[in-house]
């Protein structure tokens, strides 16, 4: 029953609370019907003109629900093998000290690094030699002690020749381009020196008197020294190689 009120001037119709939730109802359901009909003509209107994606699904698509990032499977990441430690390519600090005492600077020591005819070097071999020594102690004397020390520096100065002649023909080697043949001498020089070094037998006493002649002890020292030096030769060699230079620019100088 529709009621009838006059508000200035207007009429204005009230309806029943039922009849207003119906009309709602059957306002919606029109909407609906017309969303759908609708729906309806766009699909086929856009079949016709061959689209192959169809409101429906577009919807479906949109509609359905899509994974959630923090309920998608997370993949383990493998396992990082450990890294081996780097071979250490420093040489124990004892042989570095060794190869960077100063040589001598005498008349001997030159005249037996050019070679000279006045030093007779047919007694200096054994002296190339690792400890213990065969010959046997001298007297404990001044003149044996200045003997000594005048042998030290002849042998420090045949050593420093031998070694620089030894680098020329590596040199030579470098030159021809024999990079492949000079790096294996290298590798063999130094592990020989490094085997040497090894079987070092300063200041150990017996029948060499080592420790217990002065002498002995001396050129011992003497030896060891020259070892550090070819080992930290050989090393820089090596590395130089390795890296494409050439390690014998200042061949005579680096020795």
């Amino acid at each position: 029953m529709t009621r009838w009120l006059r508000c200035n001037g207007d009429i204005l119709s009230l309806l029943s609370p039922r009849s207003t939730r119906s009309s709602f109802v059957f306002a919606g359901r029109g909407k609906a019907a017309r969303q759908a009909q609708n729906a309806r003509a766009y699909v086929k209107h856009h079949r016709r003109r061959g689209t192959t994606k169809s409101v429906e699904s577009e919807s479906v698509l949109a509609s359905a629900p899509q994974p959630s990032p923090s309920l998608s499977p997370r993949l383990k990441p493998k396992p990082t093998p450990p890294k081996a430690p780097k071979k250490s390519n420093t040489l124990p600090s004892t042989i570095l000290a060794l190869a960077t005492l100063p040589l001598p600077n005498s008349f001997l020591f030159h005249q037996a690094l050019s070679g000279s005819p006045l030093i007779d070097e047919s007694d200096l071999p054994q002296w190339d030699k690792p400890p213990p020594y065969d010959s046997p102690p001298p007297p404990d004397t001044p003149d044996e002690a200045q003997f000594t020390r005048n042998l030290v520096d002849v042998m420090h100065g045949r050593r420093l020749r031998m070694e620089r002649e030894a680098c020329a023909r590596r040199a030579v080697m470098f030159e021809r381009g024999e990079i492949r043949a000079l790096r294996e001498v290298v590798r063999e020089g130094e592990e020989r020196v490094m085997g040497e070094w090894g079987l070092d037998k300063v200041g150990v006493g017996g029948d060499g008197c080592v420790g217990v002649c002065e002498r002995h002890r001396v050129m011992a020292e003497c030896y060891r020294q020259w070892q550090a030096r070819r080992m930290v030769k050989y090393r820089r060699e090596a590395e130089l190689l390795a890296a494409r230079q050439n390690p014998y620019l200042l061949c005579v100088d680096q020795v």
